[in-house]
């Protein structure tokens, strides 16, 4: 745009919790576009930017559906409202015992 070039947040830092640290923030909810694997470890691991936060809890939400890629791309009211759905019942489901 106007020669600048932009990026989507998610190529550059997909969890963006550093904000929330350098705020002070303690217990932290991270909610995953993607299930619990390996490549989402390396993106999670990469938004900390190897830094360490022993006084820090992450909660972490995984979706219990598979989201593919092109999924997060469609701008559908349906889809969207499904999603929406679906994230709120993952983080009642995984969350539910934790008091936060």
């Amino acid at each position: 745009i106007h020669g600048k070039e932009y990026v989507d947040g998610g190529v550059i830092d997909n969890s963006p919790v550093l904000p929330l640290l350098d705020s002070g923030y303690k217990k932290i909810i991270v909610v995953h576009l993607q299930e619990n694997n390996e490549e989402e470890q390396a993106k999670w691991e990469k938004s900390l930017k190897g830094q360490s936060y022993p006084n820090v809890t992450f909660y972490h939400v995984y979706p219990s559906e598979p989201i593919t890629f092109f999924d997060t791309y469609l701008i559908n009211k349906v889809l969207t409202l499904g999603r929406m759905g679906l994230g709120y019942e993952d983080a009642q489901n995984q969350l539910k015992e934790l008091s936060l």
